[in-house]
């Protein structure tokens, strides 16, 4: 029950990690080339990506007192935080090549 638990947060987790660095190596791609990638991918506004990382942080709040956040088994909060901050500057980027504020591709 112990592994099935542990594997469970890993893929939670790895889930998160996955989804910021697949949109950080599209925005990347999208500076390089100047073009936007094809349907179905798209690439989530900062507004978005504002409004899960403030979802993830109140879930994360209610989690800690049950000794689930940063640890193995739990949310790894503070990567997650850390490499979403770490995604806004390509954001940003994208938005001032497209001119726009609100950058969606869907």
């Amino acid at each position: 029950m112990h592994a099935q638990r542990l594997k469970m947060w890993d893929e939670f987790n790895t889930c998160w990690l996955s989804i910021l660095q697949r949109q950080k190596e599209m925005v990347t791609e999208i500076i390089a080339t100047g073009q936007r990638p094809e349907l179905p991918q798209s690439v989530m506004d900062y507004e978005f990506m504002e409004s899960m990382g403030k979802e993830l942080v109140r879930l994360c709040d209610m989690m800690e007192k049950h000794g689930l956040v940063d640890y193995q088994m739990g949310v790894w909060e503070e990567e997650i935080i850390t490499r979403r901050l770490n995604f806004y500057p390509c954001l940003f980027n994208t938005a001032m090549l497209t001119g726009s504020s609100s950058y969606l591709l869907s």
